[in-house]
């Protein structure tokens, strides 16, 4: 099924799901090798994965948790962009 997107110069455009999905990936991969937050998302996962309940990670499956860590993923990126957070890192042994 096509959907119709307009945008903001008020083209219309029209996309499948999976035809937008694969424009997206696409963008993000290209981009990917710049990005401070892709280079380090092996470590958010391991932070959001710490704070999950046993039970949950018990009784989820595969889209269950993988809605989590995208919610997640897209709840944290939307914190640091409406606060305009500026992460200054601090090394552990300070």
């Amino acid at each position: 099924m096509s959907h119709q997107f307009k945008l903001i110069s008020d083209k219309e455009v029209y996309f499948t799901e999976k035809e937008l999905f694969a424009f997206l990936l696409e963008k993000i991969h290209a981009t990917s090798q710049e990005k401070d937050e892709l280079k380090r998302s092996e470590e958010y996962t391991k932070n959001i994965f710490e704070l999950l309940n046993n039970e949950i990670i018990a009784n989820a499956n595969f889209n269950q948790l993988f809605t989590l860590f995208f919610l997640s993923g897209f709840y944290y990126a939307n914190f640091l962009s409406k606060n305009e957070v500026q992460i200054i890192e601090k090394n552990e042994e300070e």
